[in-house]
């Protein structure tokens, strides 16, 4: 029996002030189930000024460090990171998670196996609840902007990027995250769906397992930021993709429900909604466009 030969596979993070996190995930990096001359680890630090890096540095000198002078947000990181890739399948993590020993293993098999796939997420807890899921694939409610369970894999729609895998051919086809999703939220989903644009399929793989902090790293930036790039991202990732009946139907339901929300659990979360609202005004052209583009898109890479 011949000796099956496996595939390179980068895995990139970001980081930006990510503390231990980010030697979290490496040192699980380093305890996979995989050929060590395979894998190729990249690591974007956005600027960060409590020292990660350079003990990122120090205690793993094969990860392929790239360090910018300041923070340019998750999408243009993860751009700059596949830009440097060589491996065949791009992994997509954040710096605060912990990989299972055979999680990258069972990714490369799956998608080894179904070249219908474009991306597959893994199951994901929570780091601090270890046997408690986090919603890592998703449906989508487009009338009310919320997500869903989805009952089969053809439902998801949706698989958040903090453990996703992607064959680099992919991206050859359908190009790179959107950068307009600054600082970062809903790069991923807008990914999805051109990938399902593209007649390619996603998948959820239960058996690869990872932990995630979920917000620990991004909580450090102010959550009063936090909802503002949320409610952003959230209404351009809608008015680029979604309907016009459907736009209305969902920025009605998000005024009232903020409204609601901000009234009955005292949440400061009312102010950021607007400023979200403003700001997309002001790049709606930008928006347009991009709206455009998708609407004529037809399974090429979008300049």
């Amino acid at each position: 029996m011949s000796k099956i030969i496996l595939p390179k596979v980068s895995i990139i993070f970001s980081n930006l002030n990510g503390g231990k996190e980010p030697l979290e995930c490496l040192f699980s990096i380093g305890k996979l189930n995989y050929p060590k001359n395979k894998i190729e680890t990249i690591v974007i630090d956005n600027g960060s000024v409590d020292g990660s890096p350079d003990k990122i540095a120090k205690k793993f000198p094969k990860v392929k460090l790239i360090r910018l002078k300041s923070a340019i947000g998750l999408p243009p990181s993860l751009n700059l990171g596949i830009k440097k890739s060589q491996g065949k399948y791009i992994f997509i993590g954040n710096d605060d998670i912990v990989l299972e020993k055979n999680s990258i293993l069972g990714m490369v098999d799956y998608l080894e196996k179904n070249k219908e796939v474009g991306v597959v997420g893994g199951k994901v807890f929570y780091k601090d609840k270890p046997k408690k899921l986090t919603d890592s694939a998703s449906g989508f409610n487009f009338y009310l902007g919320d997500i869903k369970k989805p009952k089969s894999q053809s439902e998801i729609l949706w698989l958040q990027s903090c453990s996703i895998m992607i064959p680099k051919s992919v991206f050859d086809k359908i190009g790179l995250f959107d950068e307009g999703f600054y600082p970062l939220y809903f790069d991923d989903f807008d990914f999805c769906l051109r990938v399902k644009k593209a007649n390619l399929k996603l998948a959820h793989l239960p058996d690869a397992i990872f932990w995630h902090g979920w917000g620990k790293t991004t909580e450090k930036s102010g959550r009063y930021n936090m909802y503002c790039w949320w409610y952003r991202n959230k209404i351009r990732f809608m008015l680029k993709n979604a309907s016009p009946v459907q736009i209305i139907s969902f920025l009605t339901f998000q005024i009232v429900a903020t409204v609601v929300r901000s009234l009955t659990e005292r949440q400061n979360i009312l102010y950021p909604l607007f400023r979200a609202i403003v700001e997309n005004i002001l790049i709606l052209p930008q928006t347009i466009k991009a709206r455009t583009n998708s609407a004529n898109y037809n399974g090429k890479k979008q300049n």
